[in-house]
């Protein structure tokens, strides 16, 4: 079987990587041998995010072989509702029947995928069709399979403005879950709405009105604010500013848990960690900042700190129970099962970021609720209702 072409390829590792997801969580090398079996493969891209699992295939049809409508609508059915839906579908008989499918992933990190258990898999065929494709192939949008149940079909061009508008790996995962609900619940008037109009109803619809032309204005009013909320750049440098250094679970626990979170908290603690930058910018004391996040049961404590203690003689081995410290307790005082800390010093003239993970189950400690009653470090936690998308008036 051939592998991916140049194209595909390039998709792959421009726009699920760089655009969407860290390469953390792409897996398209995607071939595997199964102990006593020859090598098979996957689909052309995995996304593994905790829990949820994205299968993508992708189809593309070069300008050399396009031809007239008919050669256009032989070419989908065969190829987009045909192959690609089967590729999807071995990929999931793949996870049922193998005990091992050990694959890497972008950054060279080795899975086992099979090991896994997902709460849900999405699948999703991308097809890069030839500007002579009938408008009734354009139309369609999913496939139900026996097996495999729903399949998204999305045109290249539509998941590429898709990308660029979500860019939050469960922000994508909430589209397509919701697009799924869309087009099961209000067909079959969306089979004739552009996927612009399904993408503004996402982002600033009513789920319990059915969607229509217009709600693609949504897009058109949403307001390009990414240095706002934007993590991206931060957790691609994550590997480089841990507290235990090196390929650790850590690493990829505090990956896996902002995955989880929409851009309306991705919003917040960009915000925080803003505020922190400030105040060692000015070398100012203050309190840890904090978020605790119910639904994914993980809490966040940002930590600046003034030049007057990362500067002590042992400031490496200080700065690590710190970290710990403040994690615990923000940990033990939301009654949470995870949280992540941040510590930001200076060092020199560059920031100097850490980062810490720790997951237990929350259990009642006499000794860590006295030290929280005598000296209190934090500020106060309040229940705040947050956007994660902003829009222009009119």
């Amino acid at each position: 079987m051939n592998g991916p072409t140049a194209d595909v390829q390039s998709f792959i590792s421009k726009e699920l990587h760089s655009l969407l997801f860290l390469e953390e969580f792409v897996f398209s090398r995607n071939k595997f041998s199964p102990p006593s079996s020859s090598e098979i493969e996957l689909a052309d891209a995995v996304v593994m995010l905790g829990d949820v699992l994205i299968v993508y295939q992708i189809k593309e049809r070069s300008a050399e072989q396009s031809s007239d409508e008919a050669a256009e609508r032989c070419w989908f059915r065969s190829k987009v509702l045909g192959k690609a839906t089967k590729q999807v579908r071995d990929t999931l008989r793949y996870l049922k029947t193998y005990d091992e499918i050990r694959v890497s992933n972008e950054r060279g990190h080795i899975f086992n995928l099979a090991a896994s258990t997902f709460a849900d898999i999405l699948k999703i065929v991308v097809y890069m069709g030839a500007r002579t494709l009938p408008t009734d192939c354009r139309g369609v949008r999913h496939h139900v399979s026996r097996s495999a149940g729903f399949i998204h079909i999305v045109d290249a061009r539509d998941y590429l403005e898709i990308s660029r508008t979500l860019r939050v790996p469960e922000e994508v995962a909430r589209y397509f879950r919701y697009r799924e609900m869309v087009l099961r619940r209000f067909a079959p008037v969306t089979a004739t709405l552009p996927e612009s109009a399904i993408a503004g109803h996402f982002i600033g619809g009513d789920p319990d009105v059915t969607p229509t032309i217009e709600s693609a204005r949504h897009l058109r009013r949403l307001v390009e604010d990414a240095d706002e909320w934007d993590l991206a750049p931060f957790l691609r440098e994550l590997h480089d500013h841990l507290s235990v250094p090196g390929f650790s679970d850590d690493y990829y626990d505090i990956l896996i848990e902002f995955a989880k979170l929409p851009r309306s908290i991705w919003r917040k603690v960009k915000e925080r960690i803003r505020l922190c930058i400030e105040k060692v910018q000015k070398d100012e004391f203050a309190r840890p900042y904090r978020i605790a996040v119910p639904d994914t049961d993980c809490g966040f404590v940002f930590i600046p700190v003034q030049s007057q203690v990362s500067q002590i003689p042992d400031w490496k081995d200080v700065r690590l129970r710190g970290i710990q410290n403040f994690t615990r307790l923000h940990k033990y005082d939301q009654r949470l099962s995870k949280c992540i800390g941040v510590m930001i010093a200076k060092d020199g003239t560059h920031f100097d970021i850490l980062w810490c993970f720790i997951g237990h189950k929350w259990i009642k400690d006499l000794e860590v609720e006295e030290a929280l009653k005598k000296n209190f470090p934090f500020r106060p936690v309040k229940m705040t209702e947050v956007h994660g998308y902003k829009f222009t008036e009119g």
